[in-house]
C-alpha cells in the first residue's frame, strides 16, 4: 500500500497486484428543508416575507446581509447538481467579482472549484460576511423545485429563498452549517503536457462506452489525436473528428477512475478543456460566459 501527494491534493491509493482500490465518497446524507412557520398558539400571523432588495446591482451599497437576485436559475442550478455528485457540503466565498467554492471530494482524490461572476447575477449585494456554509444536497432540491422563474436569496442567519412563480411565490429556508473542518485554501500549481477541447457532449458519451468494460479510463496522445480507451475498447475514431488537441506531447498517457469522471459532466456547456500528462492528474474545465467549474482528479497508477 502506498500513499501518494499530488501537488497539494492528498490521494490515498491502494495497490496491491496491479489492482487499486479507491476510497468510497461518503455521499448520501438525508436532506430537510426548513419553511418558515407561519402560525402561532393564539392566532393566525402573516408569514414573515424574505427581504427583497428595492435596487438590486447597486456600486458600493453595504448591507448586513448577502443578498442574490438571479433570473436564470438553470445556470446556478447546473453548477450545484454537478458539484454535489462529488462533495455534500460547501462553503461559499462572495467578492465583490462574485462568488467561488474550492472544496476537496471526502476521499480526497478530486478538487472541485466553481466560479459564478456578478454579472450573472440580476442582483449581488455582498453583505458583512463573505463566507456561508451549506449543505449542497439541501440547496439542490430547492433549486430543482424552480419552474425557471427569478430566485432570489439572501444569507444572514441562514439562507432564505423565494422562488417566483407565475402565479405564486414560494419561501425555503435553509440552515447555514458551521465552518467546514477540512477546506481547500490552495489550488495546486500543475504543468500538463497536453491540453484537448471538445464538445462536453461527446465527452460524455466516450465516458459512457468507456465505462462499459472498465472501472478506469486511459487518456493517450497518440499519432497526434486524442483516444480514451478501456478494457480494450478504443473511442479514437469518433474523438478524432471532434476533439481539438492543442498541445499533446506524443505517447502521454494516464488512468482515471471512471466513477469519478462521469460525476464530472456538467449541463449548460457546449465545450469543455481536458489537460493531463503521463501518469498525472487529470483537470476538467467547463467555462462559459465567465461562470467556470474545474475538476482536478488524481491518477491511477499500476504497481509494476
Amino acid at each position: 500500500m502506498e500513499q501518494e501527494a499530488v501537488a497539494g491534493a492528498i490521494t490515498e491509493v491502494k495497490k496491491e497486484e496491479n489492482k487499486i482500490e479507491e476510497k468510497p465518497l461518503e455521499i448520501g446524507a438525508d436532506a430537510t428543508i426548513e419553511v418558515e412557520n407561519t402560525t402561532t398558539e393564539n392566532k393566525p400571523k402573516k408569514a414573515k416575507e424574505v427581504e427583497k432588495p428595492k435596487e438590486y446591482v447597486k456600486a458600493g451599497t453595504k448591507n448586513k446581509h448577502t443578498v442574490l437576485a438571479i433570473e436564470k436559475p438553470e445556470v446556478l442550478t447546473n453548477l450545484i447538481k454537478g458539484v454535489s455528485e462529488l462533495i455534500n457540503e460547501g462553503e461559499f466565498k462572495f467578492t465583490d467579482k462574485g462568488l467561488n467554492l474550492l472544496s476537496m471530494d471526502p476521499a480526497n482524490v478530486c478538487m472541485i472549484n466553481m466560479t459564478v461572476p456578478a454579472n450573472t447575477f440580476l442582483g449581488f449585494n455582498r453583505g458583512d460576511e463573505s463566507k456561508y456554509c451549506l449543505n449542497l444536497l439541501d440547496f439542490k432540491k430547492v433549486l430543482n423545485r424552480s419552474k425557471g422563474g427569478m430566485i432570489k436569496m439572501r444569507f444572514g442567519d441562514r439562507l432564505e429563498m423565494v422562488l417566483e412563480e407565475k402565479n405564486k411565490e414560494l419561501e425555503f429556508g435553509l440552515p447555514l452549517l458551521a465552518e467546514l473542518e477540512n477546506k481547500t485554501t490552495k489550488i495546486p500549481e500543475l504543468n500538463f503536457t497536453a491540453e484537448i477541447k471538445m464538445k462536453s457532449s461527446e465527452f460524455k458519451e466516450a465516458l459512457s462506452d468507456a465505462g462499459l468494460f472498465s472501472e478506469s479510463v486511459a487518456f493517450e496522445i497518440k499519432g497526434g489525436k486524442f483516444l480514451i480507451s478501456s478494457g480494450g475498447l478504443s473511442t479514437m475514431a469518433n474523438l478524432s473528428k471532434e476533439a481539438s488537441v492543442i498541445k499533446g506531447d506524443e505517447g502521454t498517457k494516464s488512468k482515471y477512475s471512471i466513477e469519478y469522471l462521469n460525476k464530472q459532466v456538467v449541463k449548460g456547456f457546449d465545450k469543455v478543456s481536458i489537460f493531463f500528462g503521463n501518469e498525472y492528474p487529470l483537470k476538467i474545465v467547463y467555462e462559459k460566459d465567465g461562470v467556470m467549474v474545474s475538476f482536478i482528479t488524481a491518477p491511477r497508477v499500476d504497481s509494476e
